[in-house]
């Protein structure tokens, strides 16, 4: 029982870990990802 309860907290803070870096990563290029967002639609659009 000890073991499983271990195992899943290590899994919860690797998790929380990887989920605050690809946020920080998100945070950090969110023009560039903007821009990509936009040009897409706007691609999307014309062809429409």
């Amino acid at each position: 029982m000890q073991e499983n309860n271990v195992s899943r907290i290590i899994y919860l803070i690797g998790g929380l870990i990887i989920l605050s870096l690809a946020i920080a990563g998100l945070v950090e290029h969110w023009p560039e990802i903007k821009l990509l967002i936009r040009n897409f639609y706007d691609n999307k659009m014309i062809k429409m």
